[in-house]
Parts: C-alpha cells; structure tokens; sequence
C-alpha cells in the first residue's frame, strides 16, 4: 500500500532543493568567474613577455634572427607562448645543433643555445659536424681550410668518423687530410694535402693505411713530389703510380 506523504515530509524536501539550486548557481558563479579570469590572463597585455635571455657559445648564429623569432612566438603573452613551437623554429636555423627554451615568472624567457663545430665541407654545398650532421648555412658563413668530405646521403656520419681515424694516423707523419671521399660502392679515395692520392677500397682502410704509414718515411717520403697515386687495395703490398715513368722506381 502507497504509503502518503506527510506534511513534515514536504516541508523538509522544499528546502532541500532550493539549497542544491542555490549551490548550484554559486558554482556556476565561480566557474564564469574562474573563465573569465583566466582568459584575462591569456590577453597578451596582462602577462607580456618582457625580457629575452641568450646564453650558450653563439658565435655563428645570429642574436637577432633569434630575438626575432622570439618576439614572434611572444606576441600572445607569456602564458600563451607555445614553448615547443618556438623551440622547433630556432632549431630550424642553420648552425644551431640543440636548443632549449624555458618561461621564467613571471616576464623572461629564456633561449639557451649549442651550435655545430664544423668538422669539414660536405661535397660542394654544405657543411659536416664533428657528429657527422650534415647542415647548409651560408657559403660567407663557412670556416675557411677545411677538408672535403663526400659520400653518399647516409655516410656523412661513418666519413666523418672514417676522417678522424686516418687523420689521427697520418699526423705523425707530417701529412693531412685534404680531402676523403666514399663511392657508392663504399671504397674510400684519400687526398692528401701534399696532392698524393691514396686508395683505400672498401675493406679494412685503417690495416691498409697502416702499411702506408709504416712504408712512407723511408721509401716514398723523399719520392714524394713524383707520385700522382697510392693504391693500397692489395692483401700484402701497394703499387704507386707515378707523375712521370721513373725507371728506378
């Protein structure tokens, strides 16, 4: 059987309802203020980004390509900055290797700075690091008396490597490396500064400088001006081709 309401049951469920409405709306009031709040504080006028610092070793990237960067990406004020955009575009410029940006309360905005060290030229239109990235900067912006390393798109960072190892070897002998270059075939072609061109093949070019440098002091260093070629793509030997036939060779 239904069971009536009774009139204290009606009196207390009134009440109840018009607190839940009544606090309803409070929230509702906090919430629009909240919004309203925030979104003031989006406006690039309340919170605008008042100071750049630049740190790191820069000595190729210029200051004001950064700035410039910068105040585009601060325009909206400093809560709005999109960090990671800003960041990726900065990366973007040519010398630049690592780049790390961060906010500071509540006005600065803070860029630190790594560039590439040049290592050598790439081919005829850019440049390789130490790392073995390959990057384009400006041709009045290259360092002048590097060596040039060539290759196909995915060696730069093996020639490099390949660069440094012979170079090392080569140093106690008074030489340089003018130039190193890998085929298709992966066979490297070593230039030195005294114009002598070494074979190297694909296989083992450490082992077959290695008997170069063993040989050169003593049997071809006082030769030197007369041979165009070095190959040492041999198991036990080398043949060297000279400028001129030379008949005691």
């Amino acid at each position: 059987m239904r069971r009536q309401a009774r009139p204290h049951d009606r009196q207390t469920r009134w009440p109840m309802r018009l607190r839940v409405a009544a606090l309803t709306l409070a929230l509702a009031a906090v919430v629009g203020a909240t919004g309203a709040g925030v979104q003031h504080l989006l406006e690039p006028t309340a919170l605008p980004v008042r100071t750049l610092r630049l740190g790191g070793e820069v000595t190729h990237t210029r200051s004001e390509h950064v700035r410039a960067i910068a105040r585009a990406h601060a325009a909206g004020g400093f809560l709005a900055l999109d960090v990671d955009a800003m960041r990726s575009e900065i990366n973007a410029l040519p010398w630049v290797r690592e780049v790390a940006v961060r906010r500071i309360w509540p006005d600065v905005v803070a860029v630190e700075l790594r560039e590439h060290q040049a290592l050598a030229r790439w081919g005829e239109a850019a440049l390789v690091s130490e790392e073995g990235h390959v990057f384009a900067p400006a041709d009045s912006e290259w360092p002048q008396g590097l060596p040039v390393l060539a290759g196909p798109l995915d060696s730069a960072p093996g020639v490099a490597q390949r660069y440094r190892e012979l170079h090392q070897m080569l140093a106690p002998l008074g030489l340089g490396v003018a130039a190193l270059r890998m085929s298709e075939r992966r066979a490297l072609e070593l230039r030195l500064d005294n114009g002598l061109v070494v074979l190297l093949g694909r296989d083992d070019p450490q082992v077959r400088l290695e008997r170069f440098v063993r040989v050169y002091p003593t049997a071809l260093a006082g030769r030197a001006d007369g041979i165009a070629q070095v190959d040492l793509r041999y198991t036990n030997g080398f043949a060297v081709a000279w400028k001129k036939p030379n008949p005691t060779a």
